[in-house]
């Protein structure tokens, strides 16, 4: 009798271990707690980190009567925040464990850097790198989170500080490219890398101009009317690792000029190594965001 009473209560406590281990004592939210570990070789293996890169023209575009420029570059630049600030919900296990531990970057650039201070002060706001915000951090969590209203703030700012100096000087988007700045500032090894350039087409900075023949580091309305004319590839290499571009907001004085302007940078920038390169004329702001949502899906 007595080996038999022992038998049952080591049957019993088998059976109570049993129902533990499979989380019928544990609870729903415990179990699932204790599954959303932060080992990326057993939760979501192999997702795309993600190096979101976005660079502005800041010339006189930004002040052409009827442009509405400023409103439009914000919203592209607020959508791009947003979209980051989703992907790093989707981290992972999601939510606030996605905001803790995502490793995603995103930037605004300008090229050349403002000698400024002020716009230099509030251009090194507009940079988020989970992989230098400390991991699992309430600093963290509330930089994604308010990655837009932190980004159209301080974007704004600068808008307003360079139409109160009224110093236009054009942005070096070729210069950026031909110097290898493209690779230190863009790309990232084991990350999905995305530039954006904001511009209106005209690759023209004033103390920077190369002409050789039909080829030239600018683009200007004498340089659209020539059919023989190119963008120099100035590199002894292509770009090191993948890059895919987007350009936003072309805009010719002669909208005939489009699809001429559009060849130039496609082919320049194809020349130069970008994995993947699209470039779009100015549109309503809403079109624009399909644009942006339909080059962003893999």
């Amino acid at each position: 009798m007595k080996n038999k009473n022992l038998w049952i209560i080591a049957t019993v406590v088998i059976a109570l271990m049993t129902l533990f281990a499979y989380g019928g004592g544990g609870g729903g939210d415990d179990s699932k707690e204790s599954s959303c570990t932060r080992d990326t070789t057993t939760i979501n293996p192999g997702p795309t980190k993600l190096n979101i890169n976005i660079l502005l023209d800041l010339s006189d575009r930004i002040v052409k009567p009827d442009s509405n420029q400023v409103a439009r570059d914000t919203a592209i630049v607020g959508h791009l925040a947003d979209w980051f600030t989703a992907q790093c919900k989707s981290w992972e296990c999601g939510d606030d464990a996605g905001l803790q531990y995502a490793p995603h970057a995103i930037k605004v650039l300008f090229y050349p850097a403002p000698q400024d201070t002020s716009v230099a002060a509030l251009a090194a706001a507009l940079v988020i790198d989970g992989n230098k915000l400390k991991t699992g951090t309430k600093e963290k969590k509330e930089a994604i989170i308010h990655a837009r209203d932190s980004f159209n703030k301080n974007l704004g700012k600068i808008y307003d500080l360079a139409k109160q100096q009224g110093q236009f000087h054009g942005s070096d988007i070729w210069a950026f490219f031909a110097n290898g700045d493209v690779d230190i500032q863009c790309v990232r090894e084991g990350y999905r890398n995305l530039l954006v350039i904001i511009t209106d087409g005209y690759l023209y900075e004033h103390n920077h101009r190369i002409l050789n023949g039909n080829e030239s580091n600018y683009i200007t309305d004498p340089v659209l009317s020539n059919p023989n004319s190119k963008l120099i590839t100035d590199r002894t290499d292509t770009i090191k690792g993948d890059l895919e571009v987007l350009v936003l907001e072309v805009n010719p004085h002669n909208p005939q000029q489009l699809p001429r302007m559009k060849s130039l940078i496609t082919q320049w920038l194809t020349d130069m190594g970008v994995k993947k390169a699209e470039v779009w004329q100015t549109q309503l702001p809403v079109n624009t965001q399909t644009v942006i949502d339909e080059f962003l899906k893999q």
